[in-house]
């Protein structure tokens, strides 16, 4: 496969909308079949290609989750982001912020920046909270080449009366 395939298949499902762009990715599974990228060169041509198609206009997201607190603290501005390499690069990108949050933050860039680095919910999942963000104004979530996804926890969140393992956790 070609960069340009790539990129034809990802303007297909991403041009023409105005919804926030979630990236959850894992590059792995590109490394291989992107054939006119060298391997060096993988991560920031893929991060250009989003940015490229997502455009400033539209919010850009992807999680950039740390290990929480050590010592009683957070460094989110230092921590580096434990969501993968391509998430670890938008999030040292000049544009990129990075939401609060000592687990789950997310690196964005785009119109609402300012307004999602400043949420500090109760809940990670909850009312006030990034998740419902996403879900109010229906954010696209893009899994490219992982399943994981961070998200269905807010779905667990809205059930927790029925689910008895997502809970309020104190700390």
């Amino acid at each position: 496969m070609k960069i340009r395939q790539l990129e034809k298949l990802l303007d297909e499902h991403l041009r023409g909308n105005s919804s926030p762009v979630v990236v959850y990715a894992t590059l792995w599974p590109f490394i291989k079949v992107i054939e006119d990228v060298p391997t060096n060169d993988i991560t920031r041509e893929i991060l250009e290609l989003f940015l490229a198609l997502v455009g400033s206009e539209r919010d850009f997201l992807m999680p950039s989750f740390t290990g929480g607190f050590k010592d009683g603290f957070s460094d989110l501005d230092n921590q580096p982001s434990l969501s993968g390499i391509l998430s670890e690069a938008f999030r040292l990108h000049p544009d990129s912020r990075r939401t609060i949050c000592p687990w789950f933050s997310f690196s964005c860039r785009g119109p609402n920046a300012d307004h999602l680095i400043s949420l500090n919910p109760k809940d990670a999942w909850g009312g006030g909270s990034l998740y419902e963000w996403l879900e109010k104004e229906e954010a696209q979530i893009v899994m490219f080449g992982t399943d994981a996804c961070s998200y269905y926890h807010r779905i667990e969140w809205l059930n927790k009366d029925i689910i008895d393992y997502r809970f309020e956790k104190h700390f």
